[in-house]
């Protein structure tokens, strides 16, 4: 994220690092962190590899249901900006959240 926000661009040794690490730290990350990693590589406009999104996206789908609303609208950012189209099994586990927690959101 930060490296999107100072417009820093991702050098490839850094990169086979952040990857391997991810990786390694998969299953200990909330969905809060994988929400954070995705937005990161939209904020330096990086499309991330497809075993990334592949593993990103079987980790969170049990979470996503519980994110809260900056975590969900953070991973729909992202994925505008890097012009990733979410399988319908994403939306279905998004629906699912939406419903259940129908007014308990307000606008502020």
């Amino acid at each position: 994220w930060a490296f999107g926000r100072l417009e820093i661009p991702m050098w490839s040794e850094f990169t086979e690092m952040w990857y391997s690490e991810f990786f390694r730290r998969l299953g200990e990350m909330s969905t809060r962190d994988l929400g954070f990693a995705l937005y990161g590589f939209g904020k330096m406009r990086y499309s991330p590899s497809k075993k990334f999104l592949l593993s990103w996206a079987k980790q969170i789908r049990g979470g996503l249901a519980k994110a809260d609303a900056r975590c969900v609208s953070n991973i729909m950012w992202a994925f505008a900006a890097l012009n990733i189209k979410p399988a319908d099994g994403f939306f279905k586990h998004w629906y699912t959240a939406a419903e259940r927690n129908e007014g308990k959101y307000t606008a502020s």
